[in-house]
């Protein structure tokens, strides 16, 4: 989750002191003892307006389900699971990717994955390949 501060690039003033939490989702047999949900539910971020304490959808998929459900596995957001706001003013939200339960074990989907940014355009700086070593360590284990 994150706070929006003063430091929030200008897209995001508009909900400063607001906090925008990732909802990634259900684990569902798992985690609901089998009982049957309404389909699948989270998958996505909301905002928490602190002084109402009203909570509002912030993003999310259109169909409201995560992008592998509705047709489009690259395509938008599947599992959000961190948001940080950067030194840099934006909103950077981790999405975990495409996840299934199986025998009580969660089953992830490889390179699927995703870091999104938001806020204003970031200056063009060049960047080096990162070492296969860092690589190997971003690399989910037992995949």
């Amino acid at each position: 989750m994150a706070f929006i501060n003063d430091t929030a690039n200008d897209p995001l003033q508009p909900f400063r002191g607001s906090l925008i939490v990732a909802l990634s989702g259900d684990r569902a047999p798992f985690a609901t003892s089998g009982m049957k949900l309404n389909g699948p539910q989270g998958h996505m971020v909301v905002r928490v307006d602190l002084d109402t304490k009203k909570v509002e959808d912030f993003i999310f998929n259109t169909k409201r389900l995560p992008a592998s459900k509705i047709g489009n596995p690259a395509g938008p957001m599947e599992r959000p699971i961190d948001i940080k706001l950067g030194p840099d003013g934006a909103l950077y939200i981790l999405d975990y990717g495409q996840m299934d339960m199986k025998n009580g074990r969660e089953r992830i989907k490889d390179k699927t994955g995703r870091l999104y940014r938001l806020g204003t355009p970031a200056p063009l700086t060049s960047t080096t390949r990162p070492s296969q070593r860092a690589v190997e360590t971003l690399d989910f284990p037992g995949d």
